[in-house]
């Protein structure tokens, strides 16, 4: 030690810096992803270089750089392959900072099913905060939807890796969050800390990434700036969310924002200001489904127009509803709000810490509430109606010999049941269908007595292999008559 210590006096006197090892000080995440390119941030103790080692495989083979030495880094990788696995390592030399084990994948550049999750009122390290973020990994997610307050109290910049950074390091080094601001996070400097933190798409008017909008396969996505309750929006951003809700195309438009305009009674209630600025647009935009945060709860409602839920009679499961649904969100960690005055238009709320699951395939879309531990609290599914080849349901006549029930639970990730009902004795054969009327399993088929039968389906195909997430239709003919009910199956 001695010895040391002298030699590094020695450098000290003429004049020499000595070497310090260049550690993370925020592990690497992953940002703005479309299908040939990605941005990975990260930060170091010290100013220095910055590199991305990069690959399909472990072995890896290309690198990236940004200019320069600083210790927030930020490296895009461009010329990507859509919808490839890439490996990677940040080094700065001549120190390895990562492994090379972390992995992202490119957005696909054509119809792929989706999932992502939504939840917000999170960054506090709770322990119910790691409890959801363990549940969000497991989930396997696409992206995510952060709806506001992602640090609690006040937006701090010392609090953004401790409290966000560290807690979701497993799932942001492989997807990107898209967060919107909450309240709380704008509460310092008017949110600058969130700006210097994140990396978000930059095509609003003002290019400042408070709100924004970005696509994912069939999948058109707005995250706005709504932090005050009961206060006009600006005019610059309704008139943004407006017109770019109507250049879009894509087949399902999802909005987040922080304050809800549409939730159970509970503590903040429902901003009618800002339902009156957002709701028109909503509807005539076409968006499907509005995620919320700012009340520490879950709620669901039923489609919604003009201020009335409608459709109604098909909850939980609506083909071409006539309106938004709208989620709130809020229990991402932070502590919970009781439930308030049930509203008219309010299908389902709890109060309990949650995270939001949706999967989008195709035409259909199925969502879920998921508490930590599993359990699924709420669920429901919208179907957008196309022509299919597998041809329609049964005519009057099959009616009279035999009628396929409504599966339970369907949208379904394990098993399904399905009740069958024969009028008489007659050969049943029973197979799965995909939509374009591929068989994909044979469940039962056989001679069959009069009367109820269940048949289960647990998502596999004859060879065992679990089958793709999407529509599927449960096919029963008796004798010359043929019944069908539609299945929607989870990863």
């Amino acid at each position: 030690m001695r010895w040391r210590v002298s030699i590094s006096l020695v450098f000290l006197a003429l004049g020499l810096e000595t070497s310090h090892a260049v550690t993370l000080t925020r592990a690497p995440s992953i940002w703005l992803r479309v299908e040939t390119s990605v941005l990975i941030a990260w930060q170091t103790n010290l100013a220095a270089p910055g590199k991305v080692l990069y690959g399909t495989t472990t072995a890896l083979g290309n690198e990236a750089s940004h200019d320069g030495s600083t210790v927030n880094h930020a490296v895009p990788l461009a010329g990507l392959a859509p919808g490839t696995v890439y490996y990677y390592r940040v080094v700065s030399d001549p120190d390895t900072l990562t492994d090379g084990s972390d992995w992202f994948r490119t957005a696909p550049d054509g119809p792929e099913p989706l999932r992502f999750v939504a939840f917000g009122d999170l960054g506090r390290v709770t322990p119910a905060q790691l409890q959801v973020a363990s549940r969000v990994e497991m989930l396997g997610a696409d992206l995510a939807l952060l709806t506001g307050d992602i640090i609690y109290e006040a937006g701090e910049a010392v609090n953004f890796t401790p409290q966000y950074f560290d807690i979701y390091r497993p799932t942001i080094r492989r997807i990107p969050f898209y967060p919107c601001l909450g309240n709380h996070d704008v509460a310092t400097l008017n949110g600058q800390p969130y700006l210097d933190a994140f990396y978000l798409p930059n095509n609003n008017p003002a290019m400042n990434e408070r709100y924004y909008s970005f696509d994912y396969v069939n999948a058109h996505f707005v995250a706005l700036e709504c932090v005050t309750e009961n206060t006009p929006q600006s005019a610059a951003m309704l008139d943004w969310l407006d017109a770019d809700l109507a250049a879009s195309n894509a087949r399902w438009k999802f909005v987040s924002l922080h304050v809800p305009i549409y939730s159970n009674g509970g503590v903040h209630g429902n901003d009618t200001v800002t339902r009156a600025q957002l709701e028109p647009i909503f509807t005539a935009r076409g968006v499907d489904v509005v995620f919320q945060g700012h009340n520490h709860y879950y709620t669901r409602t039923y489609p919604i127009a003009s201020g009335v839920a409608v459709d109604t009679d098909q909850n939980p499961n609506y083909i071409e509803p006539g309106g938004p649904v709208y989620i709130v969100t809020g229990g991402g960690g932070r502590f919970l709000h009781a439930l308030g005055a049930v509203q008219p238009f309010e299908v389902f709320s709890k109060s309990t810490y949650h995270v939001t699951v949706v999967d989008v395939v195709g035409d259909s879309l199925a969502l879920q509430a998921i508490e930590p531990n599993g359990t699924v609290i709420d669920a429901m599914s919208i179907v957008k109606e196309t022509v299919t080849a597998i041809g329609p349901l049964a005519s009057d006549d099959a009616l009279e010999s035999i009628q396929v029930g409504a599966a339970r639970p369907s949208p379904f990730g394990v098993e399904t049941e399905i009740p069958i009902t024969i009028r008489g004795s007659t050969s049943v054969r029973v197979t799965i269908v995909d939509v374009s009327g591929r068989t994909v399993r044979t469940i039962e088929a056989g001679d069959l007595g009069a009367g109820t039968r269940i048949v289960r389906w647990d998502g596999r195909d004859d060879h065992g292999a679990t089958v793709a997430a999407g529509i599927y239709f449960a096919r029963v003919q008796a004798g010359p008559h043929t019944a069908q009910r539609r299945l929607i199956f989870l990863r």
